[in-house]
């Protein structure tokens, strides 16, 4: 592709590479519609990461401390915020009373079970789920009062539990 590389010099590469990591960063954190954010945060690009974060740290810092808001009836959002009243304390100690395991989730969203690991989600990372035997060779995965799946510990692979919603074969009438 002409042109892409610039004649092929890795430093203008890399350079376009971290504005736009940075550039689509700030455009999330922002809420910005898709569109040109202002040229003096990105021409020239700067000569590193932490200098090139720095100025789209001082062009956040303007955009929220100076630049007032027709929607917030031309305040600026600094001067309306107000830090919440109620402190986060994160989310209370799990506690699996019936499980017969207790295991955290990695960060890479498995559990480890007698040396072998189970494919959970990412989603769990940190948090703690409870493992408990249903059968011979065949356990419940649970986070709080949710059944996430069933694993046996020969394949190891998480299985969904039947799903709650669906249709119910209900018995025929003996009428």
């Amino acid at each position: 592709m002409p042109g892409r590389f610039n004649g092929g010099h890795s430093e203008d590469w890399r350079k376009g590479f971290i504005f736009r990591q940075l550039r689509s960063n700030i455009l999330i954190l922002l809420n910005f519609p898709k569109g040109p954010i202002p040229v003096e945060t990105t021409k020239p690009a700067a000569d590193d990461f932490l200098q090139q974060q720095a100025r789209f740290d001082d062009f956040v810092d303007c955009y929220s401390n100076e630049r007032p808001r027709q929607a917030l009836d031309m305040q600026c959002p600094t001067q309306l915020y107000r830090p919440s009243s109620k402190p986060y304390r994160g989310q209370p100690n799990l506690d699996y009373p019936f499980p017969d395991k207790a295991v955290t989730v990695t960060t890479c969203g498995r559990i480890c079970f007698n040396r072998r690991k189970i494919n959970l989600s990412q989603v769990f990372a940190g948090q703690t789920v409870g493992i408990k035997q249903t059968d011979d060779r065949i356990w419940l995965v649970s986070f709080m009062s949710y059944d996430l799946g069933y694993f046996d510990d020969e394949t190891c692979r998480l299985e969904p539990p039947a799903d709650p919603f669906g249709p119910k074969v209900l018995p025929m009438s003996s009428e």
